[in-house]
């Protein structure tokens, strides 16, 4: 036990590395450790050492050939590699060897599209129904019973397992960070205080971000971008986040976010972009690209203090169809700062704080994001990424609509889209829902025109 204790405590004292190798160490006396490989499988995956991630969790289930977690995370690893069949059947070990493992579940369910499957459907429906199982768990197998549902045309099933998906994932969504940060920045961020600190800041033209609501785009526009030859696709990053909070600690203060930005000096708003550029850009092993995307959707709070850091860097804000928008993350199990998506109400709470900040960013920043609608990308790929390429002073490639090619692993939600060619099924999903977002409806309403309900 001394390995792991140790490995604990350099954990948290953010020691990756020398964490990472009490685990290894630990690994070594305990084979099949779950939070040794975890902890290492995890490590490696940052560092973009997929293979060697990979080949750990082989070696483990050569050991331990019935272990459910372990098939899970072989699970994620050929997932986030593209590897869909792969991945399916990790997952689906996973679930054998474990038929109330609602996370497997879940993925199996996100892995591919169902045209019939009633039986798999009952499954996941039997063990929602079990009074045994922890309410996450339960929530999971909802969550996938959902999935299944809705791929077969069974909306209104489908409706009723997200319904009680959400209720028992159990989220607080009281306390909202997205509503929070948005309102008080329409005061901090000024036209006056903008113009006061725009002499600040790194002059670097190489980041790119992509903003916007979860589930709108985002990923897939990110990877059509990272075919470019000059750019590089970097996923969520979560650098800006951090930034917000660096601001009160760098000068010790007790104010939160954004009301910390009006003690930033424009030799600091310098300095945090010149470190924002160094953790990004400067870590390409490939000097060729030039560009790096942070497609974090939630750097759409963080415009103000982005083009006071980097008043140089490329914004491209991807919209979609409001209800479209909000059902997609309705229906994902979110966790962190989107946990507020698990409710109807707070869910369109959000979104009207999203659209009205983003309306602020437009006034006080006129000029510099560029807004284009999902359904443009999907149905005018070529037009809308033109704009989006003279937008980021790119040169036109074509490469940037194919669908072939290696795009890097995907983390996020979006990893089966992502990979698929551009489809349009996923247009107007909303309407096979609509007996059921009554509520939704008119909590949006100043958002809907005639013609998006029509």
């Amino acid at each position: 036990m001394q390995h792991i204790s140790a490995a604990r405590e350099l954990s948290e004292q953010g020691k990756l590395e020398a964490a990472e190798a009490s685990y290894q160490a630990h690994l070594e006396e305990q084979p099949g450790d779950i939070e040794s490989i975890g902890f290492i499988v995890a490590m490696r995956t940052q560092r973009d050492q997929w293979s060697e991630a990979e080949q750990l969790l082989h070696d483990q289930l050569q050991q331990l050939p019935q272990n459910a977690q372990l098939h899970y995370m072989l699970g994620d690893i050929k997932r986030a590699k593209g590897e869909m069949h792969a991945a399916g059947e990790a997952y689906a070990s996973a679930l054998s060897y474990n038929p109330t493992y609602g996370a497997a579940a879940l993925m199996l369910a996100e892995i591919k599209q169902y045209d019939d499957d009633q039986t798999l459907l009952e499954q996941f429906e039997h063990e929602a129904d079990s009074e045994d199982l922890a309410s996450y768990e339960r929530a999971n197998f909802h969550f996938a019973a959902g999935k299944v549902a809705g791929d077969m045309g069974e909306f209104g099933r489908a409706f009723n397992h997200y319904r009680l998906a959400n209720q028992w994932s159990r989220k607080d969504t009281r306390n909202n960070k997205i509503v929070n940060v948005a309102q008080r920045s329409k005061t901090a961020f000024s036209k006056k205080y903008l113009r006061s600190m725009k002499k600040a800041g790194c002059r670097a033209t190489s980041p790119l971000f992509i903003v916007g609501m979860p589930r709108t785009g985002t990923t897939l526009l990110e990877q059509m971008l990272g075919r470019h030859p000059r750019v590089q696709a970097q996923g969520e990053l979560q650098q800006l986040d951090v930034m917000s909070e660096m601001v009160a600690v760098n000068y010790n203060s007790n104010l939160n976010y954004p009301d910390s930005m009006q003690q930033l000096t424009p030799e600091d708003a310098t300095r945090f972009g010149e470190i924002y550029v160094r953790q990004t850009i400067d870590k390409f092993s490939n000097r060729a690209q030039k560009y790096s995307v942070d497609k974090n959707p939630i750097n759409f709070l963080y415009l103000g203090m982005l083009k006071i850091i980097l008043p140089r860097a490329k914004v491209i804000h991807i919209r979609r169809h409001p209800l479209d928008t909000c059902l997609s993350c309705y229906f994902k199990s979110f966790s962190g700062v989107w946990d507020i998506t698990s409710s109807i109400e707070s869910l369109a709470q959000t979104y009207r704080a999203y659209r009205e900040i983003m309306d602020h960013w437009h006034k006080v920043l006129p000029g510099q994001i560029l807004d284009i609608d999902y359904e443009d990308l999907v149905d005018k790929p070529e037009i809308t990424m033109r704009r989006v390429m003279a937008h980021c002073g790119l040169d036109w490639d074509d490469q940037c609509l194919s669908s072939g090619g290696e795009i890097g692993p995907i983390r996020t939600a979006s990893f089966w889209q992502a990979r698929q060619p551009i489809y349009k099924s996923s247009l107007d999903r909303w309407r096979n829902y609509r007996p059921y977002i009554g509520p939704l409806i008119e909590m949006l309403d100043d958002y809907l025109d005639a013609d998006m309900l029509n």
